[in-house]
């Protein structure tokens, strides 16, 4: 048996053995909407990453590492939990709910309460996402420091994350005012530092939840790419993670200033595929050669772009093909402290492939389910992928053979029948009816008073005026023709214009100054009103400062209602009808972090 073999068994069973002062640190570093093709190990030539290039190079890179979900929360949920999302309590972020995410229960095993139970500092610094503060001010059980951290410093809203330069970011349960003025990910990255500097002398888990390259475009210089000849967006994209690969290389430099490399796992990852957002999937090519993006069951949707690097322990330059998952974590950890997981997993230790040894275990197949636009579901079983693109259409099983097609181009449902039919058994089997999730809900699938029920957060009865019986709803048809956000993002985009199934016209945006959607009624009609509904959870009293105005050409503007009060509903009553096309709502001085408004009616009078 070679010498590397040996001491990796070694290792392997001396580490539950082993006093606080040897047990390895362990460093998790999750990128946020990292794409499998956005890094130089797996072939991108545009966007430079020296720093985890050379770490990939020196640790082992894992090709059929899958992330917990294909969008945020229900992936993050997976990894603290180790839960697949058939199992998991949060299935898709959570529209409506207050203050971000339906907050994870609070007895859920967690991954910072196995390691401080197993006698580990744990940190959490960056984007946390599955819990935090009620609409009342105070915090739930979700919060990070209520589910195993002793040290929190970052956004426990997933989508005030959205902005790298927020009025306040936590820490631990305090508020550190930052005004708008600092970059997050700057600060995160001093923290970090920080945390492995005062922790030196003791065991500990960082799991450092970076929020780069999540869209807002922001960053404090284009560096490198200053000069490209590329859309600004593009510039800022790469900088945004460059930035981020420069500032792992630091916190590898602080490990082997403070000779802890060789006693630290540290392990990299994103907690879904690319984003895709201002062409960026096209441009760089985010996916690489898979099929997909965010929010999808193909593989550039859930598969993820780790490697593991712990010197003299993991062999450098090694690539794995074991077929492994976030919710793998949770019993990983388990075996690599030797303190035992407490209640249910879904998760089989990795660390006999990461020590470079046969694994003893294997899963039969890989499962997701989501709710997120579409409700899918996805299956990886051996070679096989098995995906449903919408399940209100029924389960229609879309198979890619992954070893000839990686990028599933070529379904072969209609010629392998029987694999297509143990991939729906595996999906029937893994999913669990969840009280808050499901593909017959109304509203986006989701749940919200069983969910405020749930986590303790009484339902506001919504009384709202009706609308007068000779108004007749002439929106329906129309179309979101601009809003203030094309510019920078397009039209229609995902955070800035949805349609919901009954017709009303939703917008939704992340930080902005004075936001505004124009809706195009395609011919001019004597508009006699409006009903526009403010978001349904704490964060309706952003939305202020409403004004509304009519057109028919499109360019001479006539205002018919203002107000600053938020409310849940305006019912806007022109009196006299008003020839338009044209109606255009926004904000005005106002500067709102996050503003949705439900629904939009326009309505003409009944001849």
């Amino acid at each position: 048996m070679k010498q590397f073999e040996w001491l990796a068994i070694f290792c392997a069973l001396s580490l539950a053995a082993m006093g606080n002062a040897h047990k390895p640190n362990i460093v998790y570093v999750l990128c946020d909407d990292l794409g499998c093709g956005e890094v130089g190990y797996n072939g991108q030539e545009m966007i430079q990453t020296p720093q985890l290039d050379a770490l990939a190079a020196k640790g082992m890179r894992f090709t059929a590492h899958y992330c917990g979900s294909s969008v945020c929360a229900p992936s993050r949920g997976s990894l603290m939990t180790g839960k697949h999302p058939g199992h998991g309590y949060i299935r898709a972020n959570s529209p409506g709910y207050p203050n971000g995410q339906t907050p994870i229960p609070a007895d859920s095993e967690t991954l910072g309460k196995l390691m401080q139970r197993a006698g580990y500092k744990t940190a959490c610094i960056g984007k946390w996402g599955l819990g935090g503060e009620k609409p009342d001010g105070t915090l739930n059980y979700g919060f990070p420091t209520k589910q195993g951290f002793d040290y929190f410093f970052g956004y426990a809203d997933q989508r005030r994350a959205h902005n790298y330069y927020p009025a306040f970011l936590w820490r631990n349960e305090e508020k550190v005012q930052l005004g708008g003025k600092v970059y997050s990910h700057d600060l995160m990255t001093e923290e970090a530092l920080k945390f492995v500097s005062e922790n030196k002398t003791r065991p500990f888990f960082l799991y450092l939840a970076y929020t780069i390259p999540h869209t807002k475009y922001q960053v404090p210089d284009l560096g490198q790419y200053a000069d490209k000849d590329w859309p600004e967006k593009m510039k800022i994209h790469a900088a945004m993670t460059s930035r981020m690969d420069r500032d792992v290389g630091r916190l590898m430099q602080q490990l082997e200033k403070l000779k802890l490399s060789e006693n630290t796992l540290v392990i990299f990852n994103s907690d879904n595929g690319a984003h895709g957002e201002q062409g960026s999937e096209k441009f760089f090519n985010t996916s690489g050669e898979l099929r997909g993006i965010k929010r999808s069951m193909y593989e550039g949707g859930v598969r993820s772009p780790m490697f593991a690097y712990w010197p003299g322990t993991i062999r450098a330059g090694t690539v794995s093909d074991h077929m492994s998952a976030f919710w793998d974590m949770l019993s990983t950890f388990s075996e690599l402290t030797g303190e035992p997981v407490r209640g249910d997993t879904d998760g089989i230790s990795m660390l006999p492939s990461l020590l470079g040894r046969p694994q003893p275990q294997k899963h039969d197949y890989l499962y997701w389910e989501l709710y997120e636009r579409v409700p899918n579901q996805g299956v990886r079983m051996g070679k096989w992928k098995g995906v449903v693109v919408d399940r209100r259409k029924g389960q229609k099983i879309e198979l890619y053979d992954l070893t000839a097609d990686e990028g599933e181009q070529k379904d072969l449902a209609n010629e392998y029948p029987e694999v297509v039919e143990r991939i729906r058994q595996a999906m029937n089997d893994s999913h669990e009816p969840s009280p808050l999730w499901d593909k017959s809900f109304p509203d986006r699938m989701f749940n919200v008073d069983a969910a405020r029920n749930a986590s303790g957060i009484a339902n506001e009865k919504q009384v709202f005026a009706k609308v007068p019986s000779d108004w007749k709803w002439v929106s329906r048809d129309g179309t979101v023709s601009h809003s203030s956000l094309s510019a920078e993002w397009g039209v229609p985009h995902n955070h800035t214009l949805l349609t919901t199934m009954e017709g009303k016209q939703s917008f939704h945006t992340d930080a902005e100054k004075a936001p505004w959607v124009i809706i195009d009624l395609k011919q001019a009609q004597p508009v006699v009103g409006l009903e526009i509904l403010n978001r349904p959870d704490g964060h309706a009293g952003r939305t202020r400062n409403l004004h509304v105005w009519i057109s028919t050409d499109g360019k001479n503007w006539q205002q018919v209602f203002k107000t600053d009060k938020a409310e849940r509903q305006w019912l806007v009553d022109l009196h006299q009808p008003k020839q338009a096309r044209y109606v255009k709502i926004g904000l005005v001085n106002s500067e709102p972090e996050y503003f949705h408004l439900k629904g939009v009616k326009v309505f003409a009078e009944k001849h």
